[in-house]
């Protein structure tokens, strides 16, 4: 990914970035991390090269 990135800057390409904060939370009496949760679905969802916890692992 890295190198993908590197490469398409270098070339003149644009790379637009899209960020999620979804809000903390609290489920009976603890706090839940909004962002932790959000990103441990990502990881088990998608199946991504350079993400050794990615689906299917």
């Amino acid at each position: 990914m890295n190198a993908a990135l590197i490469e398409a800057v270098g070339v003149g390409d644009v790379i637009e970035v899209y960020t999620a904060h979804p809000p903390d939370l609290t489920w009976n009496g603890m706090p839940v991390s909004g962002d932790a949760g959000l990103e441990l679905g990502l990881i088990q969802n998608f199946d991504l090269p350079w993400n050794i916890r990615g689906a299917g692992r």
